[in-house]
């Protein structure tokens, strides 16, 4: 819980950071120290501004793995190796702000701290000098992604079974869905029957009946016409 809290302060000394607060670059009087934007204070200031100008962005890694850290040991996982991570972080702090450094953009966070700070241009300076850009890109990435995993102390095989137990709910509730769709589908379905074999139920009530004077008309029309209809007369022997 402490290393919980810890990373938290660090990460809002970071993201604070401002450049008018006192700091080792930054001389500041008594009127300008008591008007310090960083959120953790005076020590806040002088740490950010320390770690922004020395490793730049890779400072942002710092709570991350304390975070981390302080989260698996308060649910008692296990972390792996110490040394492994220990050494993860010193490959990881020295090789993600090479990686910046080598980009062809010259960044600046805020618009004033260099994001690959002052170890990035030395480290990439130095790999650049001995090997060509490439292989400094190359040796950089290989030993910043070494570092980053190490660090993490990530394991596969807890992530591939934390990743199965999630998709087994993924897939629970898909076919929750599906049932309820389905269920849906056939209540309606039955709900359509019912209307239709209502109205053929109406439809078969309604006979058409012909009114008293309808049926008086067309007896009288009947009668007219058997008037003109020949009589045949009885055949006479010869």
């Amino acid at each position: 819980m402490l290393l919980l809290l810890v990373s938290l302060l660090l990460f809002l000394s970071i993201a604070t950071w401002h450049a008018t607060d006192p700091s080792l670059n930054t001389a500041a009087g008594e009127a300008s120290a008591r008007a310090i934007g960083n959120w953790v204070g005076l020590f806040g200031a002088w740490l950010s501004d320390l770690l922004l100008q020395s490793i730049g962005l890779t400072a942002f890694l710092l709570p991350l793995w304390l975070g981390g850290l302080g989260w698996i040991w308060m649910h008692s996982r296990p972390s792996g190796s110490a040394w492994l991570r220990w050494t993860g972080t010193f490959l990881a702090l020295v090789f993600m702000p090479a990686v910046f450094g080598l980009l062809p953009w010259h960044w600046r966070w805020l618009h004033l701290v260099p994001i690959e700070g002052v170890t990035g241009r030395i480290v990439s300076a130095f790999l650049v000098g001995y090997i060509n850009v490439q292989g400094a890109w190359l040796v950089a990435g290989i030993l910043a992604a070494t570092g980053l995993y190490f660090a993490s102390a990530v394991s596969f095989g807890v992530l591939k079974e934390g990743l199965a137990e999630r998709w087994i709910h993924v897939v629970a509730f898909y076919e929750r869905w599906r049932n309820w769709r389905e269920e849906r589908a056939e209540l309606r379905a039955e709900r359509e029957r019912e209307k239709t074999g209502r109205r053929s139920w109406k439809q078969c009530r309604r006979v058409p009946t012909m009114p008293i004077w309808g049926l008086r008309r067309q007896r009288a029309s009947l009668d007219f016409l058997r008037g003109f209809q020949p009589q045949t007369r009885p055949r006479t022997g010869p």
